[in-house]
């Protein structure tokens, strides 16, 4: 049973492509070969949507670890200077870009104490803590990269 799909678009809608299949895998239910272009624009279009996945299973992932450490504190995200979030960000990629393992909580302890931030000796709302390198701790220095701008 074939159904018209012009048929399901308001009567003030006359353009015949906007009821065209989006998708060539679609295109066998016609009884037509896919064109190439039908086909890359198909690829194309799941390699789009693969990237969107990965980049947001990696907003979770960051999320996560963000908040691994925020609970290590007993923190809320809005208790941290903005800084901060830099100084964790640059640890994740200390950690999984240069050094090859996953972070933990323990290492940043290792690295970095809790600031109190204060406003005429009473904590503030936000931005009250802020992250930074204990007094003999050196941050390692990742090997620098080859670059065509500099």
């Amino acid at each position: 049973m074939f159904i018209d799909p012009i048929a399901f678009l308001p009567s003030n809608i006359s353009d015949i492509r906007l009821a065209q299949p989006f998708s060539a895998s679609f295109s066998n239910y016609l009884n037509r070969i896919p064109t190439i272009a039908e086909i890359q624009e198909e690829i194309e279009g799941q390699a789009r949507m693969a990237a969107k996945v990965q980049e947001s299973e990696q907003k979770k992932a960051s999320n996560a670890r963000t908040r691994e450490v925020l609970n290590t504190y007993g923190l809320q995200p809005h208790n941290i200077c903005p800084n901060s979030y830099i100084l964790l960000s640059n640890f994740v990629t200390l950690c999984e870009g240069h050094i090859g393992i996953l972070p933990d909580v323990r290492l940043w302890q290792f690295f970095y104490r809790v600031k109190k931030e204060t406003k005429d000796k009473a904590m503030v709302n936000c931005g009250s803590m802020t992250f930074v390198l204990f007094p003999q701790r050196m941050y390692p220095s990742p090997p620098s990269h080859e670059s065509a701008r500099y």
